[in-house]
C-alpha cells in the first residue's frame, strides 16, 4: 500500500501474475480435457511471460531466469499437441461432410486421448511445482526494477523484434516457402506482447494503429498455420492403421490434405498484399523512431 493504495503491479509483474493466475485456474482441466477452448489461455499467457521475460535481458539474467524459460517452453509443448487436435478437429466438423466426419472423428478422439494422457502424465511431475516456484520468484524480482526502466528495456526488444521481422518479410516475397512464413507468424508475436508491455504508452496515437494492424496481421497468419497443421496432422491420420483398414477414409483424408495445402499455396501467394498494411502503418507511425525515443528515456 502507498497512501492507503494498492500498489499497482509493474508491466512485467502484471504479466507473470496473470501466468500464475491462469494456471491455478487451469491446471485441473489441461489435465481432466475439461478446460474451455482448451490450452488456449494457458499458451498465450505463457507466450507473454515469456516475451515479457526476454525483454529484461540482463536485468533478469542468471541461471533461475533461464530454468523458468526452459520450464515455460516445456509447459508450451506439453499442451500444444492435445490443444492443435482440439483446433484441427473443430475446423474439420464443420468443413467435412457428416459422413465423412463420422469415419474421421474416432481417429481424433484416440489421438486427443493420447495427448491427454501425455499432459496428465507431465502435470504431475515436480518440474510443474518448480516452475511455479520459479515464477513466484520472478514476479518478486519484477517488482523490484521501476517501470521506466521496463519500458525501456521492452521498448529496445520490440524495437530489435520489429526490425527483424521487418527484414524478413521482405525476403519471404510471394512464393516463399511456408516455414519462413511461420518463423515471422512466431517472430510478430513477440512483437505484439512486446509492445503490450509499454503500458504508459498504450494510447498513444501512434501506438494503438500499429496495434491493430498487428492484430488484422495476426489473424491471417493464424489461419496459414491453422492450414499447415491442419494439412500434416491429414497427413499422419492417413497412416494410421484405423484409417488405412478403410479406402473411403484414406482418400478423404488424401483429398483433405490437397484441399488444405492448395488453400495455403494461394495465401502464400497473396503474403506481400497481407503484409503491406502494417509495414505500411509502421513507416507512417514511425513506429521504430518511437521505440528508441522511449529506449533513450
Amino acid at each position: 500500500m502507498a497512501d492507503g493504495r494498492p500498489v499497482r503491479p509493474s508491466p512485467v509483474a502484471r504479466v507473470l501474475m496473470r501466468l500464475h493466475d491462469t494456471l491455478i485456474a487451469a491446471q485441473r482441466g489441461l489435465a481432466d480435457g475439461s478446460d474451455p477452448d482448451y490450452g488456449h489461455a494457458t499458451r498465450v499467457a505463457i507466450r507473454r511471460a515469456r516475451a515479457a521475460l526476454r525483454a529484461m535481458g540482463r536485468r533478469f539474467g542468471g541461471e533461475s531466469a533461464r530454468t523458468l524459460q526452459r520450464d515455460l517452453h516445456w509447459l508450451a509443448g506439453l499442451v500444444g499437441p492435445r490443444r492443435d487436435l482440439v483446433v484441427a478437429a473443430e475446423q474439420l466438423a464443420g468443413l467435412l461432410p457428416p459422413e465423412v466426419w463420422a469415419r474421421l472423428s474416432p481417429l481424433f478422439d484416440a489421438r486427443q486421448q493420447q495427448a491427454l494422457i501425455a499432459v496428465r502424465h507431465g502435470l504431475a511431475l515436480p518440474r510443474l511445482r518448480r516452475l511455479h516456484d520459479g515464477l513466484t520468484a520472478a514476479i518478486e524480482a519484477a517488482g523490484a526494477i521501476g517501470d521506466d526502466a521496463q519500458e525501456q528495456q521492452a521498448a529496445r526488444r520490440a524495437r530489435k523484434l520489429l526490425r527483424d521481422g521487418l527484414r524478413a518479410a521482405r525476403a519471404i516475397g510471394d512464393a516463399g516457402p511456408p516455414t519462413p512464413i511461420h518463423d515471422l507468424r512466431k517472430q510478430l508475436k513477440k512483437v505484439r506482447y512486446t509492445l503490450e508491455l509499454l503500458r504508459a504508452h498504450q494510447d498513444e496515437p501512434w501506438l494503438r494503429p500499429c496495434l491493430s494492424a498487428l492484430k488484422t496481421l495476426q489473424d491471417w497468419l493464424g489461419h496459414y498455420q491453422d492450414l499447415t497443421v491442419r494439412a500434416d496432422l491429414l497427413e499422419r491420420l492417413a497412416s494410421d492403421p484405423p484409417a488405412r483398414s478403410s479406402p473411403a477414409t484414406v482418400a478423404a483424408l488424401h483429398q483433405w490434405y490437397d484441399d488444405a495445402i492448395a488453400e495455403r499455396d494461394r495465401m502464400t501467394a497473396t503474403f506481400p498484399a497481407a503484409f503491406a498494411p502494417f509495414a505500411d502503418v509502421v513507416a507512417t507511425q514511425r513506429l521504430l523512431h518511437q521505440l528508441r525515443t522511449i529506449e533513450r528515456g
